[in-house]
């Protein structure tokens, strides 16, 4: 998902006070924003960095 979408996620997680944790994949570029579905199922959004640059 675009950056600026996943941005957006977190300020509605936020908002609803829904747990979640954010993990950054440096070696990527990728930030992954996970949480659970009423099932207790892990959901994972990931976003690339745009201003990341592969080494």
């Amino acid at each position: 998902m675009p950056w600026s979408e996943q941005q957006a996620v977190i300020a509605w997680y936020e908002h609803l006070g829904r747990d979640y944790t954010v993990e950054t994949f440096d070696w990527i570029g990728w930030r992954g924003v996970f949480t659970f579905d009423p099932d207790g199922n892990t959901v994972e959004l990931v976003a690339k960095d745009p201003d990341w640059v592969a080494a």
